[in-house]
């Protein structure tokens, strides 16, 4: 599990599903190892979907 200080809220902004998609998949100490870490420990965690993106 990757070693995290957050404390209060985790933004992340996405340029598309895909990336989100395979960041979470990757397992790799990655974008979604961040944002999976931060759910496990209860941190709120918003998405931000730049004009013009979809979520696929």
């Amino acid at each position: 599990m990757p070693r995290i200080g957050i404390t209060g809220h985790l933004n992340l902004t996405a340029d598309g599903a895909a990336l989100v998609q395979a960041a979470l998949a990757a397992g790799r100490g990655g974008t979604g190892d961040v944002v999976r870490a931060a759910r496990e420990r209860g941190i709120p965690v918003t998405v931000v979907w730049p004009d013009g993106t979809s979520r696929g």
